[in-house]
């Protein structure tokens, strides 16, 4: 790490100009990229669901109906509607791809009065659907559904008709729609709150906009690392999303840990230049090391098969090895051009008692570790608990607002009509028309699924038999009615498709990979920490730590989002399930958060450990020096995900009280109270058994501080000797001869033992 910091100060002007140009060509390349992306792949390649949609696609056959148009009469259905009716048809003929597979005045065979047309007519006979199935793949299903709404609501309707559109592909087109809205307004919301606490945490203004520096580079990146992706997979365009929020968390988390390096230094340090090479020294680990565990969790999104969790962990993954060049080579390199500059126009002194807080805050906790420990560790399982009831589901119409029109169609058909005619089930044939000759137990079988609890009818055709639920898809009742028609015999092989069938096969497929998946996070991780802090107990308790604060936050999520609690404050509707993309998407992302913390934290606390070999004094210093960069970060995150609640779509909302809930528990509660007390417990085995080993090996790029037991100085190493006309000495005989002087000097505090001679 010094020679790398040696040669970003030497060459600080040429970095910085070759970033400016890279940073110029991938925002050439990758401006395009958001109308490449996709807006589906939230389907498991070769499932059950996708098999049946591919089979109904090769065999010219319309699938299960995506388009549901309401026509509504308010003084019953008359002529008037019934006008309106045919110009629906006729408009939906005109759209390539669509195809209408029936309406409540005539079905798709031409006949006007039959099971199929009084279906689609709702119970109190004053409205109608036109059902329709539009082909092709996600993108091309908002795509024509986009234009079905543009013709659709251009037309004039006679008397008291009214025309609405709903069904799975408008759903989809809103939800992709309003989500883009809501986040523009919470990004707009957080941005003030969030320059307000820049400016108070970095202190000065050119300090504050420093982030900006990394999140160019990891979010300009990014975008062209994936416009060079879409090329040969498939990428979510909510891939964009989470490079922009994870890139800038990134480059929260890594100035603010370079910039009070910086500032410990500078006061020994003969430049600024000497003081940014010690910063990058001293925090150029944490970095590094926090930002690949961050990798490594979000890597671990790629073993599952939707194209939307791997694109996840394809903007994942990227924006946070771009977030480290930019924090270990770019940020410094600007930070020494700019010199004392970094410091100029201060808006307030800096802040001496917060470090005097957290000073005491870890003396308490470890003077009572026991307590404090089990107090804290047992209000966490306690929150953790309803983990135990965590259901996975999709989403569907209800996570958006009741305002938009695709929600109050499918509500009007749930409390309206005897089936949900826009959630139907294909049993899709697999090999093909049966034969005539089991046209009789073709039947049989579509009677034995007519009986089955939660099916209004079975239509008969010759490719597949479409089956109209009473239940919703997206729901417990769903899935069991999916499961009771796989189970039951048939006389040909068939595939079941629909939205409750995708739901089956999403949900399955996570569960199946979900232990592989956390067992690479866990796995990679200690890897990592064992590298860096060559310490088992230490690395151990990282991970479990991490794991308890995740568990937590999933507690609280199942226990306000699935349970249901606090709907009408929070503004969502409750719907027994928690959609699998968002805990996953959670995980990674907080764990790897979580990480940034634990890694900063325990770097303090091994620095001084190795120099001072008191595990006590240590982990009080540790806490001292990060407590207040930890909190900063945390409130920083907390800002950008709580303005995610404030937005209308409720996984957005579960997504933003999930980061927020679990970014200020770790920062709050485990950092402050769970691991200063899980240290003093376990004392000098923490560090084993690389601690004490590696102390004669090491040089601390620490700052002098006077009074606190396990630093050093170091920034006037081989100065001094040339001052003195001395050939300077090797760094191992100036650090021990440091060492034993900042032991001799500093005066004991209350919670420390005799530091032991190294």
């Amino acid at each position: 790490m010094r020679w790398l910091a040696r040669n970003v100060v030497a060459h600080a002007r040429p970095i910085v100009v070759v970033t400016v140009i890279a940073i110029a060509a991938a925002a050439t390349w990758g401006a395009g990229v958001s109308e490449r992306l996709s807006t589906g792949g939230n389907e498991v390649p070769g499932s059950d669901s996708v098999r049946a949609a591919e089979l109904l696609a090769a065999a010219d056959v319309p699938g299960s109906p995506n388009l549901v148009v309401l026509v509504r009469e308010r003084s019953g259905l008359g002529p008037a509607a019934e006008r309106a009716a045919a110009d629906v048809v006729a408009e939906l003929a005109d759209v390539d791809g669509v195809v209408v597979a029936g309406s409540a005045w005539t079905d798709d065979t031409g006949s006007v009065e039959s099971s199929r047309t009084a279906g689609l007519r709702s119970e109190a006979g004053d409205a109608g659907l036109v059902v329709a199935h539009i082909e092709g793949g996600d993108p091309l299903v908002q795509a024509t559904s986009k234009e079905v709404l543009e013709r659709l609501r251009g037309a004039s309707w006679p008397g008291d008709v009214t025309v609405e559109i709903g069904g799975v592909g408008p759903t989809r087109l809103d939800l992709i729609e309003t989500t883009d809205d809501d986040l523009v307004r919470a990004e707009l919301l957080a941005i003030p709150f969030s320059v307000a606490l820049l400016l108070l945490f970095f202190r000065t203004p050119v300090a504050a906009a420093l982030p900006l520096v990394i999140a160019v580079v990891a979010i300009v990146g990014t975008l062209a690392v994936l416009r060079a992706l879409v090329e040969v997979v498939e990428v979510s365009i909510f891939a964009r999303s989470v490079a922009t929020a994870l890139g800038l968390a990134m480059a929260i988390d890594m100035s603010l840990f370079l910039v009070a390096r910086y500032r410990e230094h500078r006061p020994a340090a003969p430049d600024s230049r000497r003081a940014i090479e010690l910063a990058i020294t001293g925090a150029g680990p944490s970095i590094l090391f926090s930002g690949l565990t961050t990798a490594v969790s979000l890597s671990s999104l790629l073993l599952f098969s939707t194209p939307m969790l791997r694109s996840f962990a394809y903007s994942g993954v990227a924006v946070v090895l771009l977030a480290i060049v930019g924090g270990l080579i770019v940020l410094p390199a600007v930070m020494t051009l700019l010199g004392d500059r970094i410091d100029r126009w201060a808006l307030r002194p800096p802040n001496t008692s917060s470090a005097r807080r957290w000073r005491r805050v870890a003396q308490w906790s470890m003077r009572r570790p026991l307590l404090v420990g089990g107090a804290v560790l047992l209000v966490l399982l306690l929150v953790a608990s309803p983990i135990r009831r965590l259901e996975f589901g999709l989403n569907d119409d209800r996570v958006l607002p009741t305002s938009i029109e695709s929600r109050r169609v499918n509500e009007a058909i749930r409390s309206e009509f005897v089936g949900l005619e826009g959630a139907a089930i294909s049993v899709v044939f697999a090999e093909g028309p049966p034969a005539a000759s089991g046209s009789v137990e073709i039947d049989a079988f579509a009677s034995s699924i007519e009986e089955l609890n939660g099916v209004a009818r079975v239509d008969v055709d010759a490719h597949a038999l479409t089956v109209i639920p009473t239940v919703e898809p997206i729901s417990r009742e769903g899935r069991a009615l999916v499961e009771e028609v796989r189970a039951l015999a048939s006389p040909v092989p068939v595939v079941v498709g629909g939205e409750a069938a995708r739901l089956v096969d999403n949900t399955d497929h996570v569960t199946e990979r979900l232990p592989f998946a956390i067992a690479v996070i866990v796995l990679g991780s200690a890897v990592l920490l064992a590298v860096l802090f060559r310490a088992v107990l230490a690395t151990v308790k990282a991970i479990v730590l991490n794991l308890l604060s995740l568990a937590a936050m999933f507690g609280a999520i199942v226990w306000v989002f699935q349970d249901g609690r606090f709907a009408d404050f929070l503004g969502y509707t409750p719907v027994g399930l928690t959609d699998v993309t968002v805990p996953m998407l959670m995980f990674a992302l907080a764990f790897g958060l979580s990480m940034d913390y634990e890694v900063y934290l325990l770097s303090r606390m091994r620095e001084s450990y190795l120099v001072s070999g008191d595990a006590h004094a240590s982990t009080v210093f540790g806490l001292e020096r990060t407590g207040r960069i930890l909190t900063a970060s945390a409130l920083l995150m907390a800002v950008v995900f709580t303005s995610f609640a404030t937005t209308s779509v409720a996984h957005l909302k579960v997504l933003g009280v999930g980061i927020t809930l679990a970014v200020l528990v770790d920062a709050f509660v485990v950092r402050a109270m769970l691991v200063p007390a899980f240290m003093a417990l376990a004392g000098t085995a923490n560090w084993w058994p690389g601690g004490r080993a590696l102390t004669r090996r090491s040089r601390l790029a620490a700052a002098p501080h006077a009074g606190s037991p396990g630093v050093v100085p170091v920034a006037a190493d081989t100065g001094a000797a040339q001052a003195s006309n001395r050939p300077p000495r090797s760094g191992r005989e100036v650090v021990h001869e440091e060492e034993r002087s900042a032991h001799r000097a500093a005066p004991m505090n209350s919670t420390s033992r005799p530091p032991r001679r190294p």
